[in-house]
């Protein structure tokens, strides 16, 4: 499984995570904030806990549900 690893564009890896990242928080944070906090059940102008968990959250479940590329 981990033999493909050497065959993988890092570069191109990282950009798309950090796109990933970049696009997500602001979809989330300034796109569509009213929505998505009446979608958790929250007030619609409530504003989050500046966390670490809040900031590293998301990109860590990225890393973690993103699969290996197959051969």
């Amino acid at each position: 499984m981990f033999n493909v690893l050497g065959d993988v564009n890092w570069t191109g890896a990282l950009a798309a995570f950090i796109a990933l990242v970049l696009l997500g928080g602001a979809w989330f944070a300034f796109l569509f904030s009213k929505p998505y906090n009446i979608s958790l059940g929250r007030d619609a102008s409530a504003k989050p806990v500046a966390s670490p968990l809040f900031f590293a959250g998301p990109p860590l479940t990225a890393l973690v549900i993103t699969p290996p590329p197959r051969s």
